[in-house]
């Protein structure tokens, strides 16, 4: 088992930098806690910059009760 799996070691910035650009995902979805998390990350990230604005516009209404 490598140092990686085992949590000896863990990849620097740049190289989760480039390992998020290979797979075309947000830096962010590799530091997350849990399956939900990652999966709303990817979503979001699918997301225009308008649609980006009305899902954080609704969220803060969800939570905030608004």
């Amino acid at each position: 088992m490598s140092q990686y799996e085992k949590g000896v070691h863990q990849p620097g910035e740049s190289i989760v930098k480039q390992i998020a650009a290979v797979l075309n995902l947000p830096v962010p979805y590799f530091y997350c806690e849990d399956d939900e998390t990652a999966h709303l990350l990817l979503c979001f990230h699918s997301l225009n910059k308008y649609a980006r604005k009305q899902v954080i516009d609704l969220a803060e209404k969800l939570a905030f009760n608004d």
